[in-house]
């Protein structure tokens, strides 16, 4: 009796291993750099592919989820148009020889330039975050893709036929996945190198104040102009109506911002002037 169990159960083990070791041997691994198949890839079993096939797909949705995402685009056209007419604006002036500009001007240019420079942190910080969601989303999609499960097939193509829906669908999900994101990483990467660019410029505008506010401060009792019997030294008289409108354009940019920054402080003195 003992001797037909033992020979029943080499017989079941037998059979197990037949059933095994075609399974096992179902998958081919291709490799699409050589166009051939490779021995080199890692090769997983059948059971152990599918697991695979489930995970990366929960991972490729949560992976779409924050690729889906938007960067805050209205924020920051409306920041960045604002902080380059400040620069354009700013650079200009400083730069103009011919005008005349004391240490009250350069305040209110310093106090501009922080209001300025402060929005322009916080578009960054958009940006940045943005930036680091879209680097972390690139790193798992190229794991996945990297896996040998995308380049095992089935030898017969006529078994599990659910199998290779799935691997299907997750290679297609996958390519357009790494499009997206790709697109994604474009309209980040331009406007990081927009903000960049600002921040260098607000960086050499804010060089220029100290620069000129320091000469300002050694010539402090110095006289600004020249004395009436010596040559004059401001524009003649045919461009005075054009110096007029330029600094006039210029203290209401200075005004206007700073009305947008302080609508609090500005309400309240206008309601305490009109109380009065």
């Amino acid at each position: 009796m003992l001797f037909f169990f033992l020979i029943a159960l080499t017989n079941k083990a037998q059979n197990i291993q037949d059933i095994t070791t075609p399974i096992d041997s179902l998958l081919e691994f291709f490799d699409e750099q050589l166009q051939e198949e490779s021995p080199k890839l890692d090769r997983s079993t059948l059971e152990e592919n599918i697991k695979k096939a489930q995970l990366y797909t929960f991972q490729l949705n949560r992976i779409n989820q924050t690729v889906n995402q938007t960067l805050d685009t209205s924020t920051l056209e409306r920041v960045l148009p604002r902080v380059e007419a400040f620069a354009i604006i700013v650079g200009d002036r400083l730069e103009n020889q011919e005008s005349k500009i004391n240490l009250r001007f350069l305040n209110a240019l310093e106090n501009w330039l922080g209001y300025t420079s402060e929005e322009l942190n916080n578009g960054e910080k958009l940006i940045s975050a943005r930036v680091t969601q879209l680097m972390e989303a690139r790193l798992k999609l190229d794991s996945i893709q990297q896996d040998g499960l995308l380049r095992a097939n089935l030898r017969d193509t006529t078994l599990l036929p659910e199998y290779q829906q799935t691997i299907s669908t997750l290679k297609t999900n996958l390519s357009k996945t790494d499009s997206t994101l790709n697109q994604q990483r474009l309209l980040a990467a331009s406007y990081q190198s927009r903000a960049s660019n600002l921040v260098i410029r607000l960086s050499d505008i804010r060089e220029r104040i100290i620069g000129q506010k320091r000469d300002l401060e050694k010539a402090l009792f110095e006289k600004e102009t020249n004395f009436i019997w010596e040559p004059r030294d401001f524009p003649s008289t045919e461009r005075l109506i054009l110096i007029f409108r330029d600094s006039f354009r210029f203290n209401l940019n200075i005004t206007r911002n700073y009305i947008n920054n302080h609508l609090g402080t500005t309400f309240f003195l206008f309601l305490l002037v009109y109380l009065l």
